[in-house]
């Protein structure tokens, strides 16, 4: 039987020559490639996180701030105001966010991130690549906040 780098640069090559239907069948030969090449324990492939604005970084800048001041893959609470209720949380990045009625998120198709925790051992992840997938001539840009056609 063939090596597994074998296995999978034969999947690879068997996509790209017959153009699969659903950008989804690249996810599985995707995320083991990733792994294949992260595989020190210090990192982590996610999968489609959520990535969210910290409400300390102004929304013109949404794009062009650090992952780490952007971005959030978990919600744990709720605050209450006098005014509203707002999600509030940590991300797996120890960013405070919030979560406000139509704020924008991204959720691409996968993340690469260094494991690491603050003194607390609370999560402190550092992305090192975020991955969006798509088919031989779709604009990525004709995709909204949450993936799906504007």
């Amino acid at each position: 039987m063939a090596q597994a780098a074998e296995l999978l640069a034969n999947r690879f090559e068997f996509l790209a020559a017959n153009a699969p239907h659903f950008e989804a069948s690249w996810y599985g030969p995707i995320d083991k490639l990733l792994n294949t090449v992260f595989h020190d324990p210090e990192f982590m492939v996610k999968p489609q996180p959520r990535f969210r604005q910290s409400p300390s970084a102004p929304s013109s800048q949404a794009s062009t701030q650090s992952a780490h001041s952007q971005v959030s893959t978990t919600t744990t609470g709720t605050a209450e105001s006098s005014e509203q209720s707002v999600q509030v949380s940590l991300d797996s990045y120890n960013a405070k966010i919030t979560k406000k009625p139509g704020a924008a998120s991204r959720i691409p198709d996968f993340a690469v991130v260094k494991l690491g925790e603050d003194a607390n051992h609370c999560p402190n992840d550092v992305p090192v690549i975020v991955m969006e997938i798509k088919k031989d001539g779709e604009d990525i840009n004709q995709y909204g906040a949450r993936g799906a056609p504007a």
